[in-house]
C-alpha cells in the first residue's frame, strides 16, 4: 500500500463513557486506515463501538464519554488535539458525515436547499446565490430530480430515501476526501436502500475519496464494501478484503454473523449467536467473544490474543490464526 494512499489513520483509540455503574469501556485499542477510492465497512452488533468511533474520527465524542488514548491523523494533524476552531474547518469541508436519521439530522425548520447550501457558504466562501446553484447541482447529482422545486421543501415533505440523498448532497458539496456513512440505509425499503448505496459508492469510486461505511447489517456490508473491519465487545476482532472476510472467515464470531444472516431464498429458521454480549464495564482482558465462542482453546482463557494475520492483508484476533478458516454455522 503506497503511503499517499492512506487519507485517514486511526491508531490505538481508546473511548470510555462515565455511568451511575462506572466507566463503560465502550472501544479499546482500535487502529485501521482509510485508503484513497475505497469503501471500508465497520461491521458490528449494535453497541460494538462502531458509531462512537465514527464520531471520534470527527473529534465530537461528547460527555459522558472521553477519548483515552489514540490519535486520529488527518493530513499530518491530531483530530482529537487539535484546537477547536481548527477542528470544525475540516470537519463538513474535508471530513464529513452522513448521519443515521435524516430526519433527525436535517433541521425540520429550514429548507432542505438551505440546509445543503451552508457548507458551500461556511466552508468554501461562496455567496449565498452561488451556493444554492451548487446545491442544486450536487443535489441532482444525487438522483434528486426537479431539484431546483424541491431545495424549497422541508424534510417533512420528502421520503425517506430523499432526505438521505439530501443528507449525501450535504456531506458532498465541499468535496471532502473522507465520508463517514454511520448506518445510511438502516430504515429504507430494499429498493431505496440500493439506490442510495449504489450513489455513495459513484461519489467514492474515481473520485480519490475514502469512505468508512458503518453499519450492522453483513448484506450491506458485503454489497457496498472493499474491505471490512468487524468489531465486537470494543475491539477489532477482524479485518481484510472484503471478499476474504466473508468468505474465509478467520473470528468465530465473524463466522457465526454469517451464520445468522439469512438469505431471502433460505428455508431453514432464523439462527441467533448463543449467549449475550460481554458487559463493557470492565476493560477486555481476554478475547471479547470469549463467552460465547463455540470453538475456543485453553489458551483463550489465559491471555488476549492478537491480531494475527491469516494473509498479507487479512487478520484476526484469535489464538486459531494462523490456521484455516473458521466454519459457518448451516
Amino acid at each position: 500500500m503506497a503511503e499517499d494512499d492512506v487519507l485517514l489513520a486511526v491508531d490505538d483509540l481508546s473511548i470510555r463513557f462515565a455511568s451511575p455503574h462506572g466507566p463503560v469501556f465502550a472501544v479499546n485499542h482500535v487502529s485501521f486506515q482509510l485508503r484513497r477510492g475505497v469503501i471500508t465497512g465497520l461491521l458490528g452488533e449494535t453497541g460494538s463501538g462502531k458509531s462512537v468511533t465514527g464520531r471520534a474520527m470527527l473529534g465530537i465524542v461528547d460527555p459522558p464519554g472521553a477519548v483515552t488514548s489514540g490519535q486520529v491523523w488527518f493530513q499530518g494533524a491530531d483530530m482529537l488535539r487539535i484546537p477547536a476552531r481548527s477542528a470544525s474547518r475540516v470537519r463538513g469541508r474535508h471530513i464529513a458525515m452522513v448521519f443515521q436519521d435524516a430526519r433527525a439530522a436535517l433541521n425540520p425548520l429550514i429548507q432542505v436547499g438551505e440546509q445543503v447550501a451552508r457548507g458551500a457558504r461556511g466552508h468554501l466562501g461562496l455567496s449565498r446565490r452561488r451556493a444554492r446553484a451548487l446545491a442544486a447541482e450536487v443535489l441532482g447529482s444525487v438522483g434528486i430530480g426537479d431539484a431546483a422545486r424541491r431545495m424549497a421543501m422541508y424534510p417533512h415533505q420528502l421520503s425517506g430515501g430523499l432526505n438521505q440523498r439530501v443528507m449525501l448532497a450535504a456531506a458532498l458539496i465541499c468535496g471532502p476526501s473522507v465520508v463517514i456513512a454511520d448506518e445510511p440505509t438502516t430504515g429504507l425499503d430494499v429498493t431505496v436502500q440500493a439506490q442510495v448505496m449504489k450513489l455513495l459508492r459513484r461519489s467514492i469510486a474515481g473520485t480519490g475519496r475514502a469512505c468508512l461505511f458503518i453499519t450492522h447489517d453483513i448484506g450491506v456490508a458485503a454489497e457496498i464494501s472493499d474491505e471490512i473491519i468487524v468489531m465486537y465487545g470494543g475491539m477489532i476482532v477482524e479485518s481484510g478484503p472484503s471478499g476474504a472476510v466473508l468468505t474465509s472467515p478467520r473470528h468465530p464470531y465473524t463466522a457465526a454473523l454469517l451464520g445468522s444472516a439469512l438469505p431471502v431464498w433460505s428455508k431453514r429458521e432464523l439462527r441467533s449467536i448463543p449467549g449475550a454480549p460481554r458487559e463493557l464495564t470492565e476493560a477486555p482482558a481476554l478475547c471479547t467473544f470469549l463467552g460465547r465462542c463455540p470453538v475456543s482453546v485453553p489458551r483463550c482463557h489465559e491471555v488476549m490474543p492478537p491480531m494475527a494475520r491469516a494473509d498479507q492483508a487479512h487478520q484476526a484476533r484469535c489464538h486459531l490464526v494462523p490456521g484455516p478458516a473458521q466454519r459457518v454455522p448451516a
